[in-house]
């Protein structure tokens, strides 16, 4: 399988367009199905190509290639059940894969649901197929595995797994007095988004004695009643060295300063120009957010850094804003970003710009983002995309 590994793969080819899931690439590989199409969508499944595995999005965009090019499942199934060193780190390669032959097994494909439920019993990321397995076939494709799981995992690992809203463990519980246990002792878990006592009855000073003195948890609280009163103390905050966690960051800062809307303007004008890292990126937020065609100039100048030094996310932040803009100087660089962005996930962003920024000149991307491995780009074909 080595031969499937490709990485820094130029966007303007087939297999560069394939790794990024661009629509493109789908709508070119569906047309010529040759042997560079099949190559680079078996590399996709066992190479994953994604930058970040939390946001970014393959699996539907995979297999809908896999079935439309006749894809034998075998050098898939051959990869995941392959032996793997004990020192290597294997979650990585087997998760698109497992997700593939799930909806191939969910299809019919037996060899796909034969390697899947083998890797349950014998593979060291065991979850993750069954998670995959459940997804596509619920309780019938995972029937029979719950002996397995049990004697393969102590309780510990166990409790690690086990969801009450998710996979096979309800269904497996009535049979089963260890899952069952484990389902009874895991409590509802929290929201996260309420306060410890009345913080809006409190005043002026005592929040910002809560959030010079305690710790970060109620110091973001204190903060959000700040940004919900519209405090412009929080401008002070953002620039107080003293406020800083070990990352440089001052967490949570930016839900609440987007509370003060235009009122933090001025100040942010100064960040966006700043030295400093974070205050610069804050600032950028805010002009985003807020900001008038005086800041056209400022946020183009970061998404041209952004460009050049390829920072995709970075880049998404001035982009939403040039958009909102309407900011038409802005069009070559999110042209480029759309192209070249290896994180699927900020295309979402570069088409809202584009949209904002180009007006009907950008239309032909909405027939290309409607087969974009990112649900949040194929939304904006049916007018469900969220700014």
């Amino acid at each position: 399988m080595s031969a499937f590994i490709m990485r820094g793969v130029d966007a303007h080819t087939l297999t560069g367009q394939l790794r990024r899931g661009r629509g493109l690439g789908l709508r070119r590989a569906l047309s010529d199905g040759g042997a560079e199409a099949v190559e680079a969508v078996y590399g996709c499944c066992v190479d994953d190509p994604r930058d970040d595995r939390s946001t970014e999005e393959r699996s539907w965009y995979l297999l809908r290639l896999a079935r439309a090019l006749r894809l034998d499942s075998a050098p898939i199934a051959a990869h995941l059940l392959a032996p793997v060193a004990e020192t290597d780190e294997d979650d990585c390669r087997i998760g698109l894969a497992a997700d593939v032959l799930a909806g191939l097994a969910r299809d019919g494909d037996p060899r796909a649901l034969q390697a899947l439920r083998a890797y349950v019993v014998e593979g060291r990321y065991w979850s993750r197929a069954l998670d995959a397995m459940w997804e596509e076939g619920g309780d019938a494709m995972c029937e029979g595995l719950a002996p397995a799981v049990l004697a393969r995992a102590d309780d510990d690992e166990l409790r690690f797994h086990v969801e009450i809203d998710d996979g096979p463990w309800s269904a497996w519980a009535a049979g089963e007095p260890r899952i069952r246990a484990l389902l009874d002792a895991e409590s509802p878990r929290s929201g996260g988004g309420g306060a410890w006592w009345p913080l809006r009855e409190l005043p002026d000073a005592r929040l910002m004695a809560l959030v010079e003195a305690d710790g970060p948890a109620a110091r973001t609280q204190a903060m959000r009643e700040l940004g919900r009163r519209g405090d412009p103390v929080l401008l002070d905050l953002a620039e107080d060295p003293a406020m800083r966690n070990v990352a440089g960051g001052v967490p949570g800062l930016w839900a609440v300063l987007d509370r003060l809307g235009a009122g933090a303007l001025d100040r942010a004008r100064g960040w966006a120009a700043s030295d400093d890292p974070d205050l610069a990126g804050q600032g950028v937020r805010v002009l985003a957010e807020h900001g008038t065609a005086q800041d056209v100039p400022a946020l183009l100048a970061d998404l041209t850094a952004m460009a050049e030094q390829r920072e995709w996310c970075g880049a998404e932040t001035p982009a939403r804003g040039l958009g909102r803009l309407g900011a038409a100087e802005a069009v070559p660089t999110l042209r480029f970003l759309w192209k070249e962005t290896t994180h699927s996930y900020a295309r979402g962003d570069y088409l809202a710009g584009l949209l904002g920024a180009a007006g009907a000149g950008a239309a032909e991307l909405l027939v290309e983002a409607a087969d974009d491995c990112e649900e949040r780009v194929r939304e904006y074909t049916s007018g469900t995309a969220q700014s």
